[in-house]
């Protein structure tokens, strides 16, 4: 019970520092410099942000592993197989597009299969996909994610080398992952749970 209690209040004092460092950047009074128990914590924890996690394998496979605990892993899976089918060859793509559409498409909203579908699995149909994806995980599993185990075991095998799967300052990530809002996804997903966004068809 004292042990799950220290976890718990590990993962407060986490929360609580991620929120005051996003304070402070954004204008408000620097809580660094009043709080050395938050000082302490930060200096000893990276809060990394999502598009870095996404970057590298070790951070994909461990949010992979936190998602699965909440069955929506393969969220996960389908932002980075769309990532990929942005890499592959162009006589590749169509090929890559119908096994991602085989494999994950099952209960997106009207207004993303009705694109996939008029685009007859062309690949471009696929990004406005990734976008909404990528929001979900910013919004409903990061900020559980960094103050988890799972985020834990990250940083300590988290080395800056292993950034190279892609580039973060390529304009179409970037384009891909930033510009919509919750009001945008909410009128865009017919669902309202994001678990149901995406399912895996393969064990």
């Amino acid at each position: 019970m004292s042990r799950d209690l220290t976890k718990y209040l590990n993962q407060l004092r986490i929360a609580k520092s991620v929120c005051e460092r996003r304070i402070t950047a954004n204008g408000g009074r620097s809580y660094l410099l009043l709080d050395s128990t938050t000082s302490e914590n930060v200096s000893n924890r990276k809060v990394l942000s999502l598009n870095i996690i996404l970057s590298c394998q070790t951070g994909r496979f461990h949010f992979q592993q936190f998602l699965e605990t909440l069955g929506t892993h393969a969220l996960i899976k389908f932002w980075y197989d769309v990532w990929k089918l942005r890499s592959a060859m162009i006589s590749e793509r169509h090929r890559v597009a119908s096994n991602i559409y085989k494999t994950y498409i099952l209960q997106f909203g009207s207004a993303v299969r009705d694109e996939i579908d008029n685009a007859t699995v062309e690949p471009d149909a696929f990004y406005l996909a990734q976008t909404i994806i990528y929001n979900v995980l910013q919004k409903d599993y990061y900020g559980s994610f960094i103050v988890s185990e799972y985020y834990s075991k990250f940083c300590k095998l988290f080395d800056s080398n292993d950034i190279k799967d892609f580039d973060l300052n390529d304009p179409s990530l970037i384009n891909n992952t930033v510009n919509i809002s919750p009001n945008d996804l909410s009128s865009t997903l017919s669902s309202p749970n994001s678990e149901t966004m995406v399912q895996s068809t393969t064990p």
